[in-house]
């Protein structure tokens, strides 16, 4: 029991001797420091530095220069946001300008092909009708009323309204000893003349194209 004792007592004083010499070596270095002798008093007291490391590696509340770096930055953010916003803005209104006047420019090369479609149409139909009344003026009254019979009603009426009157009364004569069709078709071209048409049926025609263009647009 002695011997224990003793061999005890030995170990404790080498350990302490050890530590010591290792505070003496570290003072000689000048590595002897405030956090050094906190280090070495915990681990003579036996404390677990481990949890003294975890505390220390907690994050700390930021500092006043962080949060107004953290602040400026979303500011900054929200501003290129902002930018970019307007400026998808600005292009979309573009588009709808050019958009608008590709329209404008349809619309108005529309109308002008319209015009000139429709002056075409009437130098056709005129230079045409011109030909047929020399034809039915010249031909004999039965064959112009087969040739008339081929023809719609209004094609009917501007070819006998530009023929002189005696031809006109010979064509009517015409429709009205003819068959039951010949002589309705007679009837209906003497009443559209004593009406005004064709210019009356024009007239008509023109204004429900425009009637229709207003409801369409």
């Amino acid at each position: 029991m002695r011997i224990i004792l003793g061999l005890l007592g030995i170990i404790s004083a080498a350990t302490i001797m050890a530590e010591v010499l290792g505070v003496g070596l570290l003072y000689a270095r000048g590595q002897l420091t405030a956090e050094s002798l906190s280090t070495i008093q915990a681990v003579l007291a036996g404390e677990d530095l481990s949890l003294e490391d975890e505390e220390s590696e907690k994050p700390g509340e930021p500092s006043l220069e962080e949060v107004i770096e953290e602040r400026s930055l979303r500011v900054l953010s929200l501003r290129t946001r902002e930018e970019e916003l307007k400026s998808f803005k600005g292009l979309l209104d573009r588009q709808a300008e050019e958009l608008t006047n590709v329209k404008a420019a349809y619309e108005q090369n529309r109308d002008q092909f319209s015009k000139e479609l429709e002056k075409l149409k009437e130098e056709n139909e005129s230079e045409a009708t011109d030909q047929a009344r020399g034809i039915v003026s010249s031909a004999k009254p039965a064959a112009a009323v087969s040739y008339l019979m081929g023809l719609d009603l209004l094609a009917n009426v501007r070819i006998v309204r530009g023929v002189n009157a005696k031809v006109q009364v010979k064509i009517l004569e015409q429709f009205a000893q003819g068959t039951d069709e010949e002589m309705q078709r007679g009837r209906q071209i003497f009443e559209a003349i004593a009406e005004g048409a064709p210019k009356k049926d024009i007239i008509a025609e023109a204004e429900d194209a425009i009637g229709d263009d207003s409801r369409t647009n």
